[in-house]
């Protein structure tokens, strides 16, 4: 708490300082120790400030005013029980970016298209797909977290027969080293090998009842959708002249 509280410019023996109602003085004649410096921050529940004439409750004989801070009540376990309480807490720190400097790029893009004649909705209108990268950058070292998602496209084209696709998400990796005017860059796409279909990605015709007369019950009419590329391993390498 503050080592010298002050009201209206009045501080000191002008303010009556208590801790769960008790007047509390300082413990150096110079009154550099006052009570309040003792006392943890997360262990008050609530502070109240009486400015200028206090009641009695108070104390009211200060002339600049009351600052009473309160703490939390004990608690205490059942009987028969027993009492559990935790905290978890994560501690970081840096000298000088010895980690490291780490960011967060993001992209959302989103995009609405309609016949305004017939109401159908547009060809090859990708839906709402977010990007979020972690980036983390260490000497030549640059790298990449990378999650991409994409929601589900139920708005579709009838008249061009587009294929509706679910949502999915993705998780990407890669890291980079700068070697002088050269860079060498390694990413996996697609980490986890998830099965997902490209909303803009057309239809695959081999695979239903298009060349079938009549149309058997229970088949995709006009092929499925076309599916995403699996787990990708790529490497790069870039060099400047």
């Amino acid at each position: 708490m503050s080592r010298l509280p002050v009201i209206r410019g009045l501080a000191d023996e002008r303010l009556r300082l208590q801790i769960d109602g008790m007047d509390l003085y300082a413990a150096c004649p110079n009154h550099m120790n006052t009570p309040l410096s003792y006392l943890d921050p997360g262990q008050v529940e609530r502070v109240r400030v009486w400015a200028g004439i206090a009641p009695v409750s108070a104390g009211g004989d200060a002339i600049g005013g009351v600052v009473a801070a309160e703490t939390p009540a004990p608690t205490f376990a059942a009987p028969g029980q027993t009492g559990t309480r935790g905290e978890v807490g994560v501690s970081a720190r840096s000298n000088g970016h010895a980690w490291g400097q780490w960011g967060v790029r993001g992209q959302l893009s989103y995009l609405k298209g309609r016949n305004r004649s017939t109401g159908d909705g547009l060809y090859q209108i990708l839906p709402l797909n977010a990007r979020v990268s972690l980036t983390h950058r260490a000497g030549a070292w640059d790298s990449a977290v990378e999650l991409v998602a994409v929601r589900a496209k139920t708005d579709v084209s009838q008249v061009r027969n587009e294929v509706r696709t679910p949502g999915f998400a993705l998780l990407n990796v890669r890291t980079a080293y700068r070697l002088g005017r050269g860079k060498l860059e390694l990413g996996i796409d697609n980490l986890f090998d998830r099965l997902y279909y490209l909303p803009t990605g057309g239809a695959y015709v081999g695979q239903g009842t298009t060349m079938t007369n009549p149309t058997p019950p229970n088949v995709p009419q006009w092929g499925t959708a076309v599916p995403g590329p699996g787990r990708t391993v790529w490497v790069t390498y870039q060099q400047t002249f």
